[in-house]
């Protein structure tokens, strides 16, 4: 969910977002008993991010030609931590924690894109 108010040139906004990412059962073969196996698990991400859009046209040789560009700081609300619960093939009911590449709690973003549309005289 997205809000935003334009005001000249600039567009401030705030935005909500939920991203669900689903795990599915597995089980790898061929460790001899070390083999990892792991049941389906989710994990759901939330994140509120400030930001501001930027754009102008202006009238150039080629034809009409836009530049816009973007800032926004997403910040992570909850789910930064992407483990998930595993164990060997062997031992199925001794479970532990995988350790994945966890999410950054706040980061920085920036954009610019320049275009135009070409005048076909």
């Amino acid at each position: 969910m997205k809000i935003g108010e334009r005001f000249g040139l600039c567009t401030p906004y705030a935005a909500l977002t939920g991203v669900q990412r689903h795990q599915a059962e597995f089980t790898e073969k061929g460790a001899s008993g070390f083999d990892l196996t792991a049941h389906v698990q989710n994990h759901t991400v939330y994140n509120a991010t400030p930001g501001i859009r930027y754009d102008t046209r202006f009238n150039s040789f080629f034809g009409v030609s836009t530049v816009s560009g973007w800032m926004a700081w997403p910040h992570t609300l909850s789910g930064v931590n992407l483990g998930f619960q595993a164990a060997f093939a062997s031992t199925p009911t001794a479970t532990f924690t995988v350790q994945g590449q966890d999410l950054a709690s706040n980061v920085a973003q920036t954009g610019v894109n320049p275009s135009t549309l070409v005048n076909r005289h």
